[in-house]
């Protein structure tokens, strides 16, 4: 997957880069890939199979090819309307519909779950988003793999019940992979969460190939790949930028930090504590070049605010989901657990957006 992934994205980022903003020059890069393609697959068939640089070079070009194309053409899913698309689009506002109605104490936090679970931020008062900025925790805000990863848990525990059997397990593999496409479209698919859904996808369909290696770097390579060429375009946008970067460093520098300490296997809150301090190191080694080159920003408390604003935002989620599922009968202390979660997280992220 390296031979392809490596060149194929490489080809993609280079046209993003040639193209320029407008797309002005896509038209003359189709034309020059289309073209070097050619007199590249004449110079192959002369010399025998592709090996090597050649392999490389093929994807490379196909690269260009692709992106080019895409910012000529348009995403393919650019203003397309079907019956998924509009039941997803209604089933969102319904669920905003039940966030509005939670009675968790005032607008505000109303407000921040919609935004943890919908990405809809237009009612979030701009000093909480201010906030969440100035303490390096705009990334919780961003509809990404921790959200939909956090309700993929949840389901998964729920679903527990079907067994364990080959069939049980395949079935609820499907029923996970459902729901986690459907909270992408319902969600607008946005590039980070859509590779948090390829995630899913990919990690489901090893699981259910027995004998087959569970490979996060391949994991990450054949999503990358899938992803750009659906929509080579968005490998402009920062928020995809970012969430592979993230993961590149999940993938590269956390299993040696998390090696520093030790484990048994069994419980060992110390062991957590440091896994979660791995997570949020290996995320800033990869991300902070670009935040840097973007904004000339660094987060200062990125450790402190990823040790108590992570947990915070789990238990505010999944105690949010909780409460949407029970409905009108929710127990009462279930509904203030989630407010006093979500109160306690806006009000340590105004501390650390004062210091």
């Amino acid at each position: 997957m390296e031979r392809i992934s490596v060149p194929f994205v490489a080809g993609i980022a280079a046209s993003a880069l040639l193209s320029g903003i407008d797309g002005s020059h896509s038209y003359s890069i189709a034309i020059s890939a289309l073209l070097s393609a050619f007199i590249f697959q004449i110079f192959l068939s002369r010399k025998g199979p592709q090996h090597g640089i050649g392999y490389s070079l093929t994807f490379f070009i196909a690269g260009l090819f692709c992106h080019a194309s895409a910012m000529l053409t348009g995403s393919l899913a650019d203003g397309a309307h079907s019956f998924i698309t509009d039941l997803a689009g209604s089933a969102c506002d319904r669920l905003k519909s039940s966030i509005e109605r939670l009675d968790l104490g005032d607008s505000v936090r109303n407000s921040l779950i919609k935004a943890l679970l919908t990405g809809d931020r237009r009612d979030l008062p701009d000093t909480v988003s201010a906030s969440f900025r100035a303490a390096g925790a705009s990334h919780i805000l961003a509809l990404s793999g921790l959200h939909i990863g956090i309700i993929y848990a949840i389901l998964a525990r729920v679903l527990v019940f079907m067994g364990n059997s080959v069939r049980a397990v395949r079935m609820r593999s499907v029923i996970l992979v459902l729901a986690a496409a459907f909270y992408t479209v319902m969600t607008g698919a946005g590039p980070s969460i859509v590779r948090a859904f390829l995630f899913i996808f990919l990690s489901e369909v090893c699981r259910n190939q027995p004998g087959r290696v569970h490979s996060p770097s391949r994991i990450f390579q054949t999503a990358l790949v899938i992803q750009l060429a659906f929509n080579p375009a968005a490998i402009s946008s920062l928020g995809f930028q970012l969430s592979y970067l993230a993961v590149l460093g999940i993938v590269l520098i956390m299993p040696a930090l998390s090696g520093w300490f030790p484990g048994d296997g069994s419980f060992d809150p110390m062991k957590k504590i440091w896994d979660l301090c791995a997570l949020s190191i290996s995320c800033q080694c990869m991300t902070a070049p670009l935040i840097w080159i973007r904004f000339r920003t660094f987060p200062r408390f990125f450790l402190l605010t990823n040790l108590v604003a992570m947990p915070l935002t789990t238990m505010s989620i999944a105690s949010a989901v909780f409460c949407l599922a029970t409905g009108n009968h929710c127990p009462e202390i279930a509904m203030k657990f989630c407010g006093q979660c979500v109160s306690v997280l806006i009000s340590f992220l105004e501390i650390l957006a004062s210091l």
